[in-house]
C-alpha cells in the first residue's frame, strides 16, 4: 500500500505555535482553500486537459478542474 505517497496527515505541524502562515500543495485534482490552526492551506491545480473533438467535428474545451484560477496570486 502506497497511500502515504499521495497524502499525509501533517496537521500536527500546522497546529504548533510556530506553524507556517501558508501551506501550498499540489497532487490533487480540485481547488482547495482552507485553514488548519492559523495556517492557510491552498491548492490551485489546473488538472488534466480533457479537451477533445466530438464526432460531429465540434471542439469541446475543458479542464479537469473547472475551478482552476489562472489569475490566482498569493502575496507572501
Amino acid at each position: 500500500m502506497i497511500d502515504a505517497a499521495y497524502g499525509s496527515d501533517l496537521s500536527s505541524i500546522l497546529e504548533r505555535p510556530h506553524a507556517p502562515d501558508l501551506w501550498v500543495h499540489g497532487h490533487i485534482h480540485a481547488s482547495r482553500d482552507y485553514q488548519i490552526g492559523r495556517t492557510r492551506v491552498i491548492a490551485n491545480p489546473r488538472g488534466h486537459d480533457t479537451s477533445h473533438r466530438k464526432r460531429d467535428g465540434t471542439w469541446v474545451s475543458e479542464l479537469e478542474n473547472p475551478s482552476f484560477d489562472p489569475a490566482l496570486i498569493l502575496e507572501i
